[in-house]
């Protein structure tokens, strides 16, 4: 009858080991996923804050102008209007 109890309780102590174990396996899951969540938050507020300083620049930047019309040289050639000087290398 000892011997069955003696077995009995070691079949439980492992059973607590094993589930102390999985405790302390999913306790660092979840660390690991809080700190990666922190992570990808401080990533999006990055990107989305380059994006704004981009966008600020872009709107500052000179544009090309646009030129309309024809022009000729002394020699009589002529200029082709700049929409068109544009489509044709863009």
């Amino acid at each position: 009858m000892a011997q069955n109890s003696r077995i009995y309780e070691q079949g439980l102590q492992e059973t607590i080991f094993d589930l102390k174990i999985e405790n302390n396996s999913l306790k660092s899951n979840i660390f690991v996923k809080d700190q990666t969540d922190a992570l990808a938050k401080q990533y999006a507020a990055c990107c989305c804050e380059l994006n704004r300083r981009l966008d600020g620049i872009e709107c500052s930047m000179l544009k090309r102008p646009n030129l309309y019309g024809v022009a000729a040289t002394c020699s009589g050639q002529v200029i082709p209007s700049g929409a068109s000087y544009g489509t044709m290398f863009a």
